[in-house]
Formats: structure tokens, C-alpha cells, sequence
């Protein structure tokens, strides 16, 4: 059993966190997490290529990031994965997390 790839983006801009038990904000807040599948399930492997869920995550990125935020693109994998899924006739649901991350995420790509 395995939660497959995990690929964190955290963006703070005074870096710092509280514990939520002092009555601050929570220190697992401000996060967006991304899972190649979900809990209890294995990704889908190309034993030369890797994992179908970081190529298509590299793909989107490299074809998008400069103009779409963070949650777009990151729905755009799972698109993409589901119509990879179904050519390959295997099953494989990604999944993202927001944990009170409301801000509008671009990156900054260099063209």
C-alpha cells in the first residue's frame, strides 16, 4: 500500500506559522497538497518512464504554468490523467488538497 507521489507547494509571505493550540493560526494552513492517487491505491508506473502522474503534472506545467494558478493547473492534471487512464485501460484518480490556501498562485516562467 502507498499514497503514491506527493508533490507540496506552500506559499507564505512571513514564512512563519503558530500552533493552532495557543489560539494563532494553524501551522497546516496556507497549503495545497497534491497526490498522484488517492489513499490505499498505487499510481500508475512506467518501469522506464516513471510515474504517469509526475509526467503529466510536468506536462501541464511546462504547457500552462504561465498563465494559469496553481488550483487550475493542478485540475488540468486530472483531466489529463483520466483521458491517459482510459487509453491505458488502467484507473488512476489524483487528488488535490486546499487547506485554507485562498490565495491565486502563478509561477513565474521564464520563456
Amino acid at each position: 500500500q502507498t499514497d503514491g507521489d506527493q508533490t507540496l507547494v506552500q506559499a507564505s509571505p512571513s514564512g512563519t506559522t503558530t500552533d493552532n493550540k495557543t489560539g494563532g493560526g494553524s501551522a497546516f494552513s496556507d497549503m495545497m497538497l497534491a497526490f498522484a492517487t488517492i489513499s490505499g491505491y498505487v499510481s500508475i508506473r512506467d518501469p522506464s518512464k516513471g510515474s504517469l502522474y509526475i509526467q503529466t503534472l510536468v506536462e501541464v506545467f511546462e504547457a500552462n504554468a504561465k498563465d494559469k494558478e496553481l488550483d487550475v493547473l493542478l485540475n488540468e492534471v486530472k483531466k489529463e490523467l483520466d483521458k491517459k487512464s482510459v487509453e491505458l485501460k488502467e484507473a488512476q484518480c489524483c487528488e488535490f488538497v486546499n487547506r485554507g490556501f485562498h490565495k491565486s498562485l502563478f509561477f513565474n516562467v521564464k520563456e
